[in-house]
C-alpha cells in the first residue's frame, strides 16, 4: 500500500481516497422520482435535450442531399437504410446561428425519430443523460422558444418533438 501511496501527491491521494469513499456507501435506493434518458445535442454553440424514447437511431456522415426551392428548415433528403428521408435542419427551426466563424463541421449527425421519416441535422451529439423529470424548470422570461418543454439544471433546454414535428409552419405543400 505504501508503494501505492507514493505514486501520488497528497491532493491526488485526498481526491481518491474522497471518491473511494463515495463509491463504497451504499447505494440509496430510496428516490423515487422519474427519471428520464436524454440525449444532449449541440445545435450551434447551444445544448438541447431529446428524450431518448423518441430516438430511433444516431446516424453519423450521412450525406445529405439539398432540394431546391424548399424552405431553409429543410435540410435535404437522406438514404437511411435505404428510405429516403426527409433531413430538418434544426439550426434554421430553433433559429440558431453558429456565431463561430471558425467552426466548420465535417460531417453531418442526424438523429432519426421513432415513428418519424424524419432525421434531425444537428451539429453533434454531446452525451446520454439520466435527467429527474422533477427538475425541468420553466424557462427564464428572457428566452422564448415554441419548442421547449424547460430548462434542465445542466443547461440543457428539453425540446418538445412532436411540436416540431407536427408544427404546421413546418409542412411543405400538404395536400388534403
Amino acid at each position: 500500500m505504501s508503494r501505492l501511496r507514493e505514486q501520488f501527491s497528497e491532493k491526488e491521494w485526498n481526491r481518491l481516497q474522497h471518491r473511494a469513499d463515495r463509491v463504497a456507501r451504499a447505494v440509496d435506493n430510496t428516490d423515487t422520482r422519474v427519471t428520464v434518458s436524454g440525449l444532449v445535442i449541440q445545435v450551434g454553440k447551444e445544448q438541447y435535450a431529446l428524450l431518448g424514447d423518441s430516438i430511433q437511431a444516431i446516424h453519423q456522415d450521412i450525406r445529405v442531399m439539398p432540394l431546391p426551392n424548399v424552405p431553409a428548415h429543410i435540410a435535404g433528403l437522406a438514404n437511411i437504410r435505404g428510405n429516403l428521408t426527409t433531413v430538418l435542419d434544426m439550426s434554421a427551426i430553433l433559429n440558431v446561428t453558429d456565431t463561430d466563424d471558425n467552426h466548420v463541421s465535417s460531417s453531418t449527425t442526424l438523429v432519426e425519430l421513432v415513428g418519424n421519416t424524419l432525421a434531425l441535422s444537428i451539429n453533434q451529439v454531446i452525451t446520454v443523460r439520466e435527467y429527474f423529470i422533477d427538475e425541468v424548470e420553466s424557462l427564464p422570461k428572457d428566452i422564448e422558444s415554441v419548442y421547449a418543454q424547460g430548462i434542465f439544471p445542466d443547461g440543457a433546454v428539453l425540446l418538445d418533438l412532436e411540436k416540431i414535428t407536427n408544427d404546421q409552419r413546418l409542412i411543405v405543400d400538404q395536400r388534403e
